[in-house]
C-alpha cells in the first residue's frame, strides 16, 4: 500500500486536479473484486476539512482506507499511529511524517476482493454442515465501508487533530500560569 501512496503526485497543483479520480477502470474493478457500490465509486478523493487535508485512496484489495495531514507542531507528530488516542474505524492504522489513516479491511469489512471467495467457502460449509452451523452467517453482519463513510470518518479524524491541538495549547497555557 506505501508504494501506491508514493505514487500519488506530490505538487499542490496536481493533487488539486485529483480531487476525484477513477484509479481502476470498471471492467478492471468488475474483473479483480465482483460487482458492488466500489464499482462506480472514485478510487482517490482529496477534500480539505476545516483547513485538514483529508484523503481517502482505494488499495489493490478494493477496500478504502483514508488519511488526514497533521498540522504543524501538532502532538501527534512525535507519537506512533498506536499510541495516539482517537476514535477511527477500527482504530488508526497508518503513519507517515505527518500524515496518519486508517483502513477499512478488518473482519467486521468488507473487502471487495474477498468476497466471492468468502460467499463461497461458506456456502461450501453450510452444504458440508446442514443442521450444525446457524443460521445467522457470520458474513451478513460484514458491510461495506464506502466513499461517503470514509468521508465522514476523515471528517471525525479531523476534528479529533484539531481538537488535540487546542487541548496542547490550553495545557500549555496552564502549565505556564503555575
Amino acid at each position: 500500500m506505501e508504494n501506491r501512496i508514493k505514487d500519488i503526485p506530490k505538487k499542490e497543483k496536481e493533487r488539486d486536479e485529483l480531487k476525484n479520480k477513477h484509479l481502476y477502470s470498471l471492467e478492471q474493478k468488475s474483473f479483480r473484486w465482483g460487482y458492488g457500490e466500489w464499482i462506480e465509486e472514485p478510487d482517490y478523493v482529496i477534500f480539505t476539512y476545516k483547513d485538514i487535508k483529508c484523503e481517502i485512496f482505494r488499495n489493490v484489495s478494493g477496500y478504502l482506507c483514508g488519511y488526514c495531514s497533521l498540522p504543524k507542531n501538532h502532538p501527534w507528530l512525535n507519537e506512533d499511529y498506536w499510541e495516539i488516542e482517537c476514535n477511527v474505524h477500527g482504530e488508526l492504522t497508518f503513519k507517515k511524517h505527518e500524515k496518519i489513516g486508517f483502513d477499512c479491511a478488518h473482519s467486521y469489512d468488507i473487502i471487495p476482493s474477498t468476497e466471492e471467495i468468502l460467499k463461497e467457502s461458506e456456502t461450501k460449509l453450510r452444504n458440508q454442515y446442514k443442521g450444525i452451523l446457524p443460521d445467522i452467517s457470520p458474513l451478513s453482519v460484514r458491510t461495506y465501508k464506502n466513499m461517503e463513510y470514509l468521508k465522514n470518518e476523515c471528517k471525525n479524524l479531523a476534528n479529533q487533530i484539531i481538537e488535540s491541538q487546542i487541548n496542547q495549547k490550553e495545557n500549555y497555557g496552564q502549565q505556564n500560569k503555575t
